[in-house]
């Protein structure tokens, strides 16, 4: 169990982490943000499609909801300035670092070390939604 109350379960010894919810975060007065049903339920994206809304936009951090159709992959990318954090909130998305590739379900976290290429696929026959945070935001 982590100061934060949440219990982490190391999937693999390569770096590729999931954590799984246990407990609410301890009432601290830290604003959070809750993906809105109506916005949740707009993605449905058809085969091979990837539909993502904004949910966070500040000075110092980017935070948008992404939903998969089966087959669809967001590309392999970096953020040389940022650090990029998967929230998998629904399905089992193959998410790609460099060379390698795991299946996270959900609930998991993927944690992107700032410039390290990255993606996401979708390989099973349901929508897949994560949550991507960036910060902090690239000058």
């Amino acid at each position: 169990m982590s100061a934060h109350g949440t219990t982490e379960k190391p999937l693999a010894n390569n770096g590729w982490f999931a954590f799984l919810w246990t407990k609410a975060l301890p009432s601290t007065g830290v604003k959070y943000h809750l993906l809105p049903m109506d916005q949740y339920e707009s993605l449905h994206p058809e085969q091979n499609e990837v539909l993502d809304t904004e949910l966070v936009v500040s000075d110092d951090v980017l935070l948008k909801a992404f939903a998969l159709g089966p087959g669809a992959k967001l590309d392999p990318h970096d953020h040389s300035e940022s650090t990029n954090v998967f929230h998998v909130i629904e399905g089992t998305v193959t998410v790609i670092q460099g060379d390698d590739e795991q299946a996270i379900s959900a609930p998991g976290v993927v944690h992107h070390d700032r410039g390290v290429v990255h993606g996401a696929r979708n390989d099973t026959d349901e929508r897949v939604v994560f949550t991507a945070s960036l910060c902090p935001m690239p000058g």
